[in-house]
């Protein structure tokens, strides 16, 4: 591989249309290229807020609730944003169940 940096990320979400459902979780680990080995050097979990009610299906596949999002959520932006900041251009993404 000729990549410094290591991207695995994940997210949860409202459901399993892109059209119509949302992100509410963000999780990912950032990998670095040192002395010739790949290690953790960063980590985000990170909660996103929303404006509608999740589905009750959601919450109980992934334990999050309205209220843990209101209370320990950021907005949309915000959370892209600190995604973002774990990516640099000599970076390979790597999405977990990339299917949905």
């Amino acid at each position: 591989m000729n990549y410094k940096n290591i991207l695995v990320f994940d997210f949860e979400t409202t459901g399993v249309n892109p059209s119509t459902d949302e992100i509410i979780e963000i999780g990912a680990i950032k990998l670095e290229l040192i002395n010739g080995n790949y290690e953790v050097v960063d980590e985000l979990s990170v909660l996103v807020k929303q404006d509608k009610p999740l589905p009750p299906v959601i919450t109980d596949i992934t334990g999050i609730t309205d209220d843990l999002l209101t209370s320990e959520g950021v907005d949309k932006n915000t959370a892209f944003h600190m995604l973002n900041n774990l990516y640099t251009k000599d970076t390979l993404l790597i999405a977990y169940n990339i299917q949905f």
